[in-house]
């Protein structure tokens, strides 16, 4: 099985640090089972502006526990707009795998708040909200522009994050970047 995993590129005018959106799939519950014989062997495919990470598959099981942990190394902020969009299929050997649920989660909240736990509601192919539910952790880390390049001396401030969820703000003194607070986000 291969995850159709695209390179992380770093554009040519970059400068700074780059950010993350970092994705635990945790485990389902109460999957669908589409084997004849046995249980669904699932595995959760997920895609970010094209970018895609997809779990091992877990065999013979309806609540599958993953706990498996995927980044996204970002270069732009995301936007209000972002999705993340989350496929669970059964693992077929000789067939095509069948899809189980599916969901497209916003991350409207995650760009707000930084990291969050979520239950996702898995659609089925004609898009009903059945029984079968996704547990993830989310983490958002934005990219820093390089200080030296973005601000002007003892004018400007940005909020960084430093540290996962403790932001900081950040002003260019006598070319020293200087912390000015720090807070918990």
């Amino acid at each position: 099985m291969v995850s159709g995993r695209k390179a992380s590129v770093v554009p040519e005018d970059f400068k700074g640090q780059a950010g993350a959106v970092i994705v635990q799939v945790k485990n389902a519950s109460d999957l669908p089972n589409k084997d004849m014989l046995g249980e669904s062997d699932p595995f959760v495919d997920m895609e970010l502006e094209g970018i895609k990470r997809t779990t091992r598959v877990i065999h013979s099981e309806l609540n599958p526990e993953w706990n498996e942990t995927f980044t996204w190394k970002r270069y732009t902020p995301l936007t209000e707009e972002s999705i993340l969009l989350i496929k669970v299929y059964d693992y077929e050997k000789i067939l095509k795998n069948k899809l189980l649920g599916e969901a497209v989660y916003p991350l409207k909240d995650l760009v707000r708040l930084g990291a969050q736990e979520a239950t996702v509601p898995l659609r089925d192919r004609d898009g009903k909200v059945g029984e079968s539910r996704l547990n993830l952790y989310l983490e958002y880390t934005k990219p820093t522009l390089d200080p030296d390049e973005d601000m002007e001396e003892g004018k400007s401030s940005v909020p960084v994050f430093c540290l996962g969820r403790i932001v900081c703000v950040v002003s260019l003194m006598r070319s020293t970047l200087v912390l000015l607070s720090a807070a918990i986000w």
